[in-house]
């Protein structure tokens, strides 16, 4: 898919059904990362120094960032060294709650912590931060 069809698919709002939903926009939005890993990640790119620095040139003219030099230096060294054990997790639904539209959130849709604040969700975070088995239903009451 090229980049104009893969902004689409990732920003589409009106599907109908379950496709509609922000949390199945934020699925396509996986999906494209996944596949851009996969693309980036393989001996195509990193064996060809012509495209690393094309990548970082393109990279460096579209992502603003406050993480400095070396310190990206040393974020790009452990997703290199991590090769296929990166994983992605998705806040489970049990944490939020979709509230009817209204003033109170300038009759947006959007989400809220289940809990009234985040503690539950920052628990959920560091369980998996320090790799435990982190069931969302162990933090929701």
């Amino acid at each position: 898919m090229d980049g104009e069809t893969a902004l689409k698919f990732v920003r589409s709002r009106n599907a109908e059904g379950d496709e509609g939903t922000d949390i199945a926009r934020a699925i396509r939005q996986q999906k494209i990362l996944a596949s851009l890993k996969s693309k980036v990640l393989s001996p195509e790119i990193l064996l060809s120094p012509k495209k690393i620095f094309s990548l970082l040139k393109t990279t460096q003219d579209s992502v603003e960032t406050d993480i400095k030099g070396s310190s990206l230096a040393v974020l790009s060294r452990r997703i290199l060294d991590a090769g296929e054990n990166i994983s992605s997790l998705v806040l489970s639904e049990e944490f939020l709650y979709n509230p009817p539209k209204s003033y109170l959130y300038d009759n947006l849709y959007v989400f809220i912590p289940t809990g009234e604040d985040w503690k539950q969700v920052h628990g959920w975070v560091d369980c998996v931060l320090e790799g435990g088995i982190c069931n969302p239903g162990d933090f929701v009451n």
